[in-house]
């Protein structure tokens, strides 16, 4: 429990769902950076779609020992990458200390990528599940999509316009996203593309 009450300094990887977070956290790492990738740790993608393929969650005391470990081999010297998680993810919770610290950080990194890339995106990464698991977690958000939104993304889920249905989530998504950042501390990358190698360097030039 001590690993999570330090004063860690934090870059936190932020920007509207399907930005691609997660993959730039990865490169972060191929190039030598310390993240903590808590939805691998977690075994879920934090959203209503993020138990698709990723199998049983861990108890969250697992999950507490796989973060502490992550933690430890970093120590709290050094910068540590995030990625903007919301209090739960799944049916884990990130340990209350390091959230709050998670929302204190030094830098913050918007990725700011366009809706349709966005769409396309998430369509690679998703439109090659099962529909009716998608169908389930289209479901999970239906009261905040809307009786009328809901009933389009599913239709347009069963007509196989994996795309289209994507841009009408999004919707909800985007209207629940919220950046509540302090200026000076935030850092906003032009994304034109998801070039993840490109957009990898724009982050590492500018911090």
């Amino acid at each position: 429990m001590d690993s999570f009450n330090k004063n860690y300094k934090i870059y936190l990887l932020t920007g509207k769902t399907g930005s691609g977070k997660t993959l730039i956290l990865n490169k972060l790492k191929e190039l030598g950076h310390n993240i903590i990738d808590l939805e691998f740790l977690a075994k879920h993608k934090g959203s209503a779609f993020g138990g698709i393929n990723e199998g049983e969650q861990p108890t969250q005391e697992q999950f507490e020992n796989y973060l502490s470990n992550e933690l430890y081999k970093y120590g709290n010297d050094k910068v540590l990458w995030f990625e903007d998680e919301s209090y739960l993810i799944g049916k884990i919770a990130i340990p209350k200390s390091l959230f709050n610290t998670m929302k204190e950080p030094q830098k913050v990194i918007y990725l700011n990528v366009s809706k349709e890339s966005r769409a396309k995106y998430i369509t690679e990464i998703y439109g090659k599940y099962d529909i009716n698991d998608l169908e389930k977690s289209i479901l999970k958000i239906k009261n905040r999509l809307g009786g009328e939104r809901m009933k389009k993304a599913v239709e347009l889920l069963h007509n196989g316009k994996i795309y289209e249905c994507v841009l009408t989530l999004l919707y909800y998504y985007d209207k629940a996203y919220k950046l509540n950042i302090v200026e000076d501390k935030l850092i906003n990358i032009e994304c034109d593309n998801l070039d993840f190698n490109s957009i990898t360097k724009s982050i590492l030039s500018k911090i």
